[in-house]
C-alpha cells in the first residue's frame, strides 16, 4: 500500500474545511503510489473532496521529486476545490503521471505562480476530459493538456 505524502480529503465524515489551509516548506521525494490492488493511483500531494468542498488551499515553497504518479493530483469527488494557489513549487520527474493532474470529475480551480515542472511522463499539466477544473498560469511555458 502506497499513499500520498500529503493528502487533504473529505471522506469518512470529517469536519468541513474552512478558512485557509497551508501546505508549505516541504521536500517530497519518491512519494505517492498505487492503493487497493493498484485500482487507485495517488500523487505526491493529493486533494480528494469526496463529500465536502476543500476551499482556500495554498501549496507553496515545496519540492516534489521522483513521484511514482502525479506531483499534485486533484481527484474526482462530490465536492469543489475552489481557489487553490500553487506558488514557488518545483515538480521534477513524475514517473507515471503528470506534474499536475485534474481528474475527469474534478471541480474547482488553481492558479500557478512560479511553478517549475520538468520530466513528467504525461506532461506538465493534464486536465482529463470531462473535468470541471481549470488551471491558470503556465509552468515552464507549457500549456494545459486535454
Amino acid at each position: 500500500m502506497n499513499y500520498p505524502a500529503i493528502m487533504l480529503a473529505t471522506d469518512h465524515d470529517p469536519l468541513p474545511f474552512s478558512g485557509q489551509t497551508l501546505i508549505a516548506n516541504n521536500g517530497l521525494y519518491r512519494t505517492g503510489g498505487a492503493f487497493w490492488n493498484e485500482d487507485q493511483e495517488f500523487g505526491a500531494i493529493t486533494l480528494f473532496p469526496q463529500n465536502l468542498p476543500i476551499p482556500g488551499v495554498t501549496i507553496r515553497d515545496t519540492d516534489i521529486v521522483d513521484s511514482t504518479y502525479d506531483g499534485i493530483q486533484f481527484k474526482t469527488g462530490g465536492g469543489l476545490m475552489p481557489d487553490i494557489k500553487i506558488q514557488n513549487v518545483r515538480i521534477d520527474k513524475s514517473n507515471n503521471g503528470s506534474g499536475i493532474l485534474a481528474m475527469g470529475g474534478a471541480r474547482g480551480n488553481a492558479t500557478l505562480t512560479d511553478v517549475t515542472i520538468t520530466d513528467s511522463r504525461d506532461g506538465h499539466v493534464l486536465i482529463e476530459p470531462g473535468s470541471q477544473f481549470t488551471v491558470s498560469g503556465t509552468p515552464n511555458g507549457a500549456r494545459a493538456k486535454r
